[in-house]
């Protein structure tokens, strides 16, 4: 057995360095350099071969894609600017009926129900008036009594006034009896001492009967007056039971609709208890908010000169004609209206409120208007001479329009004084006889070429041109539109 220490023959020492690689000979280099120049060769000869082989392409023609436009001819016009609202048809006359008078409730009328139409002055409610009867009745006798009184104290004047003149007579001859016996006492010694004074007592005592009438009588006026006093407050009693009486009476003020009833028979109803409503068809308006700028450039107001209306909104306006329309009605039911006058301006929301009064219907409403309707309503305002009017879609956003003249589109900066719906009123930047495109175009610019075709859809015929490849047809839409 061998020692482990000793190395195996078959394999190498590993600390022995590894012997360096031999260069390959040159016959195999110029072998491989031989072999990759027959093989670039090869490839460059096929591509040769292959291009030799190919055919030119066919030439392509270049077309010009020229647009077709929609347009419309501009022709000015004078443009009426109509204002667009809705209101709720109301009743312009209406009114509670409150009694003036308290009182049991005797009467109703028979067809006091909410719908019913009742006349002018048929009875509505009736009330017990038999308080107000005794107490006119009370006053009454209470008049007859002061009457009876003045007319008393009228003739006492008179016979008074007689009493007064034959006193007056009286005291005219007991003064002369007693200057006589004074005179025959004093200068002839006729007659006594005694018999002169009985004469002046006399004299006295028609002096005090006289003065006694002549006061009696000046205190009859006042007497009378203060009778007559008495006498038209109790005249004024009996005007008031007499008021009271007809108020017990409730008629009806105008002909009306019944709206609302509040009361029954036999209920005890006090001053001012809202019985029912009335309200009167034949009178009937329309509030309608409109825009208080709209309102300001397009209203029609009479001039501030007018001396015959105050200044400012609410008395200038103009009764203009509108028409209205119920939105739940025939198509071609209309009524005509009149503006009227303005209601009130809400400085919340700048709206003005504006009051129109409809006529008679017209168009083949089978149908009146009633209080409740939900109307459009179209007022007529100011009219704009020389306008066109022209599609929305022919609009930009920089307010500019693009006008084709001689089959190039040109740009135009028009301003818009109106716009309805999906049109616009043009009031400066167009011309008469312009044609502006309606068409939408992807990228449009001033000078491209284009071709034409009117609204309602008849093309237009163009001069001859270069070839074009025309792709604007129906089923297939312009690209560049």
């Amino acid at each position: 057995m061998s020692s482990s220490s000793e190395p195996s023959p078959s394999r190498p020492d590993a600390s022995r360095p590894p012997a360096p690689l031999g260069r390959p000979p040159v016959g195999l280099l110029a072998w491989r350099l031989v072999v990759v120049a027959a093989i670039l060769g090869a490839g460059w000869f096929g591509v040769r071969a292959i291009m030799a082989g190919k055919k030119a392409p066919a030439q392509a023609v270049l077309v010009a894609r020229v647009p077709t436009v929609e347009v419309v001819t501009c022709a000015p016009q004078t443009e009426t600017i109509i204002l667009y609202g809705h209101g709720t048809v109301e009743t312009a006359t209406r009114t509670a009926i409150r009694p003036q008078v308290g009182g049991r409730v005797l009467e109703l009328h028979e067809r006091l129900e909410p719908g019913e139409i009742i006349e002018r002055g048929e009875v509505l409610v009736r009330l017990d008036a038999e308080d107000y009867v005794l107490s006119r009745d009370v006053n009454q006798a209470g008049r007859g009594r002061l009457q009876a009184e003045i007319a008393l104290l009228n003739t006492e004047t008179k016979t008074t006034a007689a009493r007064l003149e034959l006193a007056q007579q009286s005291t005219a001859l007991s003064e002369a009896e007693f200057k006589r016996l004074q005179v025959l006492l004093t200068e002839e010694q006729i007659g006594t001492r005694s018999s002169v004074d009985r004469a002046e007592h006399a004299v006295v005592q028609d002096r005090e009967r006289m003065a006694q009438l002549q006061q009696s009588l000046a205190a009859i006026p006042h007497r009378i007056a203060a009778l007559e006093a008495e006498l038209a407050q109790l005249e004024r009693r009996v005007a008031v039971d007499e008021l009271a009486l007809a108020r017990c009476t409730i008629k009806a003020p105008f002909s009306g609709r019944v709206e609302r009833v509040a009361v029954e028979a036999n209920d005890v109803v006090q001053i001012g208890a809202t019985l029912l409503s009335l309200a009167d068809d034949s009178d009937l308006e329309i509030a309608v908010s409109l825009n208080a700028r709209d309102v300001n450039e397009w209203m029609r107001f009479r001039p501030e000169t007018d001396s015959s209306a105050p200044a400012g909104w609410f008395g200038l306006i103009e009764e203009v004609p509108a028409t209205v329309a119920w939105l739940e009605g025939d198509a071609d039911a209309a009524w005509p209206g009149t503006v009227a006058r303005v209601k009130q301006f809400d400085d919340r929301s700048r709206m003005v409120t504006v009051v129109i009064r409809p006529g008679a219907a017209s168009g083949t409403a089978a149908y009146p208007l009633i209080p409740g309707m939900f109307c459009a309503v179209e007022i007529r305002g100011k009219q704009i001479p020389g306008a066109y009017r022209i599609p929305r879609a022919a609009l930009n956003e920089s307010d500019r329009v693009f006008i084709v003249v001689d089959n190039v589109l040109k740009s135009r900066h028009v301003h818009v004084a109106r716009e309805i719906g999906e049109e616009l009123i043009v009031d400066d930047g167009l011309a008469p006889g312009d044609q502006v495109v309606v068409s939408r175009l992807r990228a449009p610019a001033d000078g491209l070429a284009v071709r034409i075709r009117q609204r309602d859809g008849q093309r237009v015929a163009l001069p001859p041109t270069d070839p074009v490849s025309d792709v604007h047809d129906e089923a297939k839409p312009d690209p560049a539109m």
